[in-house]
């Protein structure tokens, strides 16, 4: 996990740019506890926190091209980022580095914006164009990488996490009321704005170019079916099994040791055996067992948490979790995985280990939650029980395409094709 973020340089000098974006990457610095690093010029500065999985002592952010007219904040990983290399360097580019970074900058000189929709992976990408003068911003097509933004004329800040925007003199935080209705009754924002008002998030398979003060905001992933009928289910059955095979596979690209927060789901089961586990369940039991699951696929116990239930709950750092979370989401879970990550650190994170930080124990590996049903019961405390039905929820729900772009000024950008 890394962070970045950035502004427009429009309200003061290059000393005072600097020092304010420094203070909102230390803000995210939970996100990246490796490195650290900042580019500033009379238009742009940019920051980023680092938590170094690939090529550790390369891939410096921000990351610029040989002309240096593109700059490039990533937060992600790239799953396919060596055979795009390839492509790269038979087209003519040469690379300096061995991390995915570098993908993303010459595969934006090449490509321009269609770069996106040739990456595979979790990502979110700051790009600065320097010969354009323009920022481009992309985000994955599940969502797993965030990136929140506010615009005010031609000032846009972005970041990973919205607590970065603080310290930004020229941030003024209000609650967004119109919005409250529909996270009391959903607990989560379903389209792009948050909790904030006037902060939005770039939805999930879209891009941003802003420029000379105007936002255009595209989709550039649009899901498409086609069911080949001849195959029988078993057939199915075995093209699933390789898909799933090849992708855990691609998940573990790393130059760390490197773990999986697990579900207990499908994917849990069948995720790689080679990769370390710690596991933590609770019942009506007191007992809280925490095993881990050596490469060799043993089951042995590191250790057991007895709790009753309630001081399970209780025993939770909320200031910790709430501080890390990105926005309002209620999240009970958050408790449980902050106590198998505790397992997870004294274990493989151990000085006879020799690891100094924790990317052993949070593996570069990660599964995000699906969305919640939007028919699910509505919980809204203002509502009698007999109404609160989906029916009712849904009156606060705007119902949005998935890619159909927030509500933001939108004007036509000469960006790459």
């Amino acid at each position: 996990m890394c962070g970045f973020v950035g502004f427009t340089t429009v309200d003061y000098d290059a000393e005072a740019n600097l020092a304010i974006v420094r203070d909102m990457a230390d803000r995210i610095k939970h996100r990246g506890p490796d490195d650290d690093g900042y580019y500033v010029n009379d238009r742009i500065a940019m920051g980023f926190r680092r938590l170094s999985i690939i090529d550790l002592e390369g891939s410096k952010q921000p990351m610029r091209n040989a002309q240096e007219d593109v700059t490039v904040t990533f937060n992600g990983e790239i799953y396919n980022f060596r055979e795009l290399r390839d492509e790269l360097r038979a087209a003519g580019y040469e690379f300096v580095t061995n991390g995915d970074t570098e993908v993303v900058v010459h595969g934006y000189e090449e490509w321009g914006v269609g770069v996106f929709e040739r990456l595979r992976g979790m990502f979110a990408i700051a790009i600065w164009d320097d010969v354009r003068k323009q920022l481009v911003c992309a985000r994955d097509i599940f969502g797993i990488k965030p990136l929140y933004y506010t615009q005010d004329g031609d000032r846009l800040i972005y970041g990973s996490e919205i607590k970065a925007f603080y310290a930004h003199p020229k941030f003024t935080p209000a609650v967004n009321r119109a919005m409250l209705p529909q996270y009391l009754c959903f607990e989560y924002l379903n389209d792009s704005q948050t909790m904030f008002a006037g902060v939005h998030k770039l939805l999930p398979g879209h891009f941003m170019v802003f420029k000379d003060g105007q936002m255009h905001i595209e989709c550039f992933f649009h899901i498409t079916y086609k069911i080949d009928e001849p195959k029988t289910l078993d057939e199915w059955a075995d093209i699933v099994n390789e898909v799933f095979d090849e992708s855990v596979t691609a998940h573990e690209i790393a130059d760390v040791e490197i773990g999986s927060f697990l579900s207990g789901g499908i994917d849990s089961k069948k995720s790689s055996p080679k990769s370390p586990h710690s596991t933590i369940s609770t019942s009506n039991s007191t007992n809280l067992p925490i095993r881990a699951h050596s490469p060799s696929g043993r089951t042995s116990p590191i250790g057991k948490r007895r709790s009753a239930p309630r001081s399970f709950s209780t025993s939770c750092p909320s200031s910790n979790t709430t501080w890390t979370s990105r926005s309002a989401r209620r999240r009970p879970s958050r408790c449980t995985s902050y106590r198998v990550w505790q397992a997870s650190r004294s274990r493989w994170c151990s000085p006879a280990k020799g690891l100094t930080s924790c990317s052993a124990a949070i593996g570069s590996t990660t599964t995000s939650s699906s969305s919640r049903s939007t028919s699910r019961p509505c919980h809204t405390p203002f509502a009698p029980r007999q109404e609160r039905s989906p029916k009712n929820c849904r009156r606060f729900m705007a119902v949005t395409s998935p890619c159909a772009a927030p509500e933001a000024p939108s004007a036509a950008i000469s960006a790459p094709s």
